[in-house]
Order: C-alpha cells, then structure tokens, then sequence
C-alpha cells in the first residue's frame, strides 16, 4: 500500500474537477441522504439517482469501468443483508428447505434487499466520484467549511496519513526480514547477537515511523499544526 493505492484522485480538465470541492461534497451527502430515504421498491428514483451518477462520472472525463469496479467492493458487505429475503413478512414465492427447518423467500424481503443493494451501490459510486475529482486536503478543506467538528476531521486526516505510513513500514520490514531469512542458519537457537540485532531493528523501525508520522511536510494544508512535533533519538551500545 502506497500514497497510489489510497489516493485515487485524477487530474483531468473537466467541470466537474473545477468545481468547489464543498459543493462536490454537499451534493455527494445530499445523494446518499437521498437514497436513503427512497422507500423500497422506487426503482424509478433509484434509476434516475444513478443516472446523476453516471452523468457525472462521464463529465469528470472518468472511465465507466473504473467506477463499476471499485463499486464492486461494496457486494461483500452486502451479504449481512441477505437475512431481509427470509425475515421480512409477505407473500412466499419459494420456500428453502435447510435440514428440519424451511426458509421462506418472500416478494417484500427480495424487495428490501434489492433496494439495499441499490442504496449501497448507488451511493458508493457516487463517493467514488467525489475522491477521483477531489484531492484529500480540498476534502478535508471543505468537510471544515461545511462546519464539520474539527476532531472528526482531525482523526480523518491522522487515519489517512498513519495507514501510508504504516503499511510503508510494514513492507520495509518485511522486506528486511526476508534478506535476513535467506542466510543459512546457524544451530538449533537463536544467536545472542541476532536477538540483539532485531530488537535493534526494531527500535530503529520504531523511530523512524514516529518521526515520519509526526512530520508536517504537507500536513498544515490538511489539519494545520494542531499537534507538535517531537523527536525521539533512540541510541543502543551493544
């Protein structure tokens, strides 16, 4: 996982990229609002709201397979929901016989489920949108503007940052482990040298993630200097 991997804004020339990222944003949370509170079944009004997607999407200058799939991340969480098909009340249209029990699939409970699924869907794409035509700090530039509470943008901003450096991390000490496994063993135990070696590695790791993750290079466009930044020198004589 790199900046690449979390950070899936496309610089292209469209309206859709000049426009206000709080404006994008507003109208991002007004159609998730909106789906929402469609009833079950408005197929009509589920149709149109993905058809505002679509358009979208096609003014931004965005691929349609590019938006159809990073949605399909969305299906695996869908499957909490299958449990409406059988819970939900209303007329059987097939029954399911599981051992000495009978599930029942009922017209209202495929209803449900299809209008979760839409929901998630539509609204999904439409954040998949809003991130491919707007940076992270405009983002959290207009969340601030919009009057969002400064802690929440806070720790959104903190979570975006940790988990780059972190995973960074993560891989540069996989990496290291693995140059360090391909020498041939020596005995049955661990050497005290080695031992002593790795803890000193991974001090070293340690250091070096928190002083990457205090850093404020490109941080005071996002959160500002809320916090200070502290260094911690960690120095071992064997």
């Amino acid at each position: 996982m790199n900046t690449q991997t979390l950070n899936q804004f496309q610089n292209k020339d469209s309206a859709i990229h000049a426009l206000n990222p709080r404006v994008k944003v507003l109208v991002t949370i007004l159609l998730i609002l909106s789906n929402s509170l469609f009833p079950d079944g408005a197929w009509v009004a589920f149709g149109g709201t993905w058809v505002f997607v679509l358009f979208a999407n096609f003014r931004a200058g965005l691929r349609i397979r590019f938006l159809i799939n990073r949605s399909f991340f969305v299906l695996p969480f869908i499957l909490a929901a299958v449990s409406v098909i059988f819970t939900v009340p209303g007329n059987a249209i097939f029954s399911l016989g599981v051992g000495s029990s009978v599930w029942v699939v009922s017209d209202a409970g495929l209803v449900r489920f299809g209008s979760i699924l839409l929901r998630s869907w539509i609204s999904v794409q439409a954040a998949i949108v809003l991130t491919a035509t707007t940076t992270f700090p405009d983002l959290m530039h207009a969340l601030r503007h919009l009057y969002v509470p400064k802690i929440i943008v806070a720790i959104i901003s903190f979570m975006y940052r940790y988990l780059i450096v972190l995973s960074n991390e993560a891989m540069r000490l996989m990496r290291g482990r693995q140059a360090r496994s391909a020498l041939p063993a020596q005995g049955n135990g661990a050497h005290p040298r080695r031992v002593g070696v790795d803890l000193w590695n991974g001090a070293r790791l340690l250091q070096e993630i928190w002083q990457v993750s205090c850093s404020c290079v490109g941080m005071s466009e996002v959160i500002g200097s809320i916090v200070p930044c502290w260094r911690v020198d960690i120095r071992v004589n064997f």
